[in-house]
């Protein structure tokens, strides 16, 4: 495992070279030609760079795993990555992060420094009301310009944007303990496992996550950030009340009740436009338990049981 993680690594650094760092639909991104540096962190918010690869779970969930080849202490007596044993993450206290980052605990309890917004080339990737700003990292990110943010893409990866605050909303998760729709598990190389939205606003293809593109989500001229391959690549493709959506359980687009959507007119009969997370994307879903993950218990998200119905906690 560990060599099939470095050689994709090797191959896709090979390919970006040959292209001359252009995105193109993927959203790959090694941090070359595009004034990133080399081994630029992968924390970089919600969307943005992606060395990894994917792996099939038990019942067909992924959990990704982004960076450069992990360390060998990363894997259990089965040869199974865990985060949480790696052994060469660099801790921080206050203080000791530069701008851009913030010293925040991880899914295993330890203290790293980690972006504290998402991934940005121009302010058309960020919120109304925010701009993409440089950090000392040698990245830009999404900062709200008044303090706090605007939505989650102000924010560190995994926390909503909740009342003009960021809100700790990093929900654990792996290949058997699948996310809610419109989220897929994902594992940070300095966070651990939690489940990351499926989407988010976008202008650039470059700030989207591994496979995922920048595409219009609808005439009013709204991007998302949406991965293709699947069954579907906008919901131009799908049946009369159906959209489409990133399943969960394959981490591919799918055809069905839930997916993106910028007003209820998107959505199936029945289903509203919920912003899930504050992170300026709209999901469409049958009201249930909540409508938001603020109406959620700490650590808590709102979603759709991936497997479809109404909405709840999890």
């Amino acid at each position: 495992m560990r060599s099939e993680l470095g050689l994709l690594a090797l191959a896709a650094a090979l390919v970006l070279g040959a292209c001359g760092g252009d995105s193109g639909p993927s959203g790959l991104d090694l941090g070359v030609d595009l004034g990133l540096p080399d081994g630029a962190p992968p924390d970089m918010g919600e969307g943005g760079v992606d060395l990894g690869s994917t792996d099939g779970g038990p019942d067909g969930g992924l959990m990704r795993d982004l960076g450069a080849e992990p360390s060998p202490s990363c894997f259990d007596e089965l040869d199974v990555f865990d985060h949480c044993l790696c052994d060469d993450v660099t801790t921080c206290t206050a203080g000791d992060c530069g701008s851009g980052e913030q010293c925040l605990r991880d899914l295993c309890g330890r203290m790293t420094c980690q972006a504290s917004g998402a991934l940005c080339f121009s302010a058309a990737d960020c919120a109304e009301g925010s701009e993409c700003v440089a950090s000392d990292a040698g990245f830009s990110i999404c900062q709200a310009t008044g303090g706090g943010c605007s939505d989650a893409r102000d924010c560190p990866a995994g926390f909503a944007c909740e009342a003009a605050s960021c809100v700790d909303r990093r929900r654990g998760c792996s290949p058997t303990d699948v996310c809610p729709a419109g989220y897929v598990c994902e594992s940070r190389e300095r966070l651990g496992a939690y489940c990351r939205r499926a989407y988010r606003g976008c202008d650039n293809n470059l700030v989207c996550a591994f496979q995922s593109s920048c595409v219009e989500l609808n005439d009013e001229g709204a991007r998302v950030c949406l991965r293709g391959g699947g069954d579907c690549d906008t919901s131009l493709d799908c049946d009369e009340g159906e959209v489409c959506g990133t399943d969960p359980r394959t981490e591919r687009t799918a055809c069905g009740a839930s997916g993106p959507c910028g007003a209820d007119e998107d959505c199936p009969m029945d289903s509203e436009c919920l912003s899930l997370l504050g992170d300026g994307v709209g999901e469409c879903a049958v009201v249930g338990a909540c409508r938001a993950s603020a109406e959620c218990g700490p650590g808590e998200i709102c979603g759709a049981p991936a497997t479809g119905g109404p909405t709840a906690c999890f």
